[in-house]
């Protein structure tokens, strides 16, 4: 099914890119291998496990997944393996295959913030059944390097479609600034010129310096006779959820924040929000 785009800027198929791009991230971080999400017709007659996503805007306001059983045992499968284990329950899987939707539907709750001006999270996820209750959806193949697996859908309520048209016209309302108009000088325009074009002279002399970059996971405060007990295979929990953004650190100050990617066999971070010097 699909729905005329609401606004260039926010739109079913803007938030359905987002969470294409996001799913393809999830599971690269946490397969830790490349994986494509690739647009794909919907095929006919395969049943789809429908979840309902709430979002805590609306009391209807819900974002969808359906994929068939099959695909969700892979994935999780996957997951797992990844994570060295080989001895895992049906249980297991199933959370492991939540994680990585709760992940790229982390990340479209943000997107969905920052376009419409407020916070939009998740609420807790519930099983609908075969038919698919979306107004708006878009369907995908996972394409691993051994395996390609499909459908997954990503469906979208009839109320964040009124919510995202309730935005575009609010956003018609608001007046135009007049782009004409200069702006008021605070200080003498040469003198600030001047200044500014000395600064540049002294800046480029230092622009070639190499800085390190540090990628922060998290801390933790451990007793020392804790410490004392620590051997291989001991865990230390973080005082951040592996939904939260890591922070990107230059010379002991956070300078931005972003979500873990595998990139060519590498750890990557995509940087998501650059922090401004003020609020670091």
């Amino acid at each position: 099914m699909t729905t005329k785009a609401s606004s260039d800027s926010v739109s079913p198929q803007s938030i359905a890119a987002e969470f294409r791009t996001r799913l393809a991230a999830s599971l690269e971080m946490l397969c830790g291998a490349q994986v494509d999400v690739v647009e794909s017709p919907a095929p006919s007659g395969i049943s789809c496990e429908w979840r309902a996503h709430p979002l805590d805007t609306e009391p209807a306001s819900q974002l969808f997944t359906g994929a068939p059983e099959i695909i969700g045992r892979a994935v999780g499968a996957r997951v797992l393996s990844a994570a060295g284990l080989d001895d895992f329950t049906d249980e297991d899987v199933s959370g492991s295959y939540a994680e990585v939707l709760q992940s790229a539907l982390s990340a479209v709750a943000q997107y969905l913030s920052r376009a419409l001006g407020f916070d939009v999270a998740l609420l807790e996820t519930a099983v609908r059944g075969p038919d698919s209750p979306a107004a708006f959806e878009a369907t995908y193949q996972l394409q691993f390097e051994d395996q390609t697996l499909s459908p997954l859908c990503f469906g979208i309520s009839p109320s964040v479609l009124q919510l995202l048209e309730a935005h575009t016209e609010d956003a018609a309302d608001r007046p135009t600034p007049d782009r004409g108009a200069a702006p008021l000088s605070k200080g003498p325009v040469s003198s600030n010129l001047a200044r500014t074009h000395t600064e540049g002279e002294d800046l480029s002399r230092v622009l070639d310096l190499e800085l390190p970059i540090r990628v922060s996971f998290g801390k933790a405060r451990v007793a020392l006779k804790d410490v004392l007990k620590l051997s291989t295979g001991s865990i230390v929990e973080l005082d951040r959820s592996i939904h939260d953004p890591v922070e990107i650190i230059v010379n002991d100050r956070v300078i931005g924040r972003g979500e873990v990617v595998v990139t060519e066999g590498n750890y990557g971070v995509r940087i998501q929000e650059i922090v401004s010097l003020g609020s670091a």
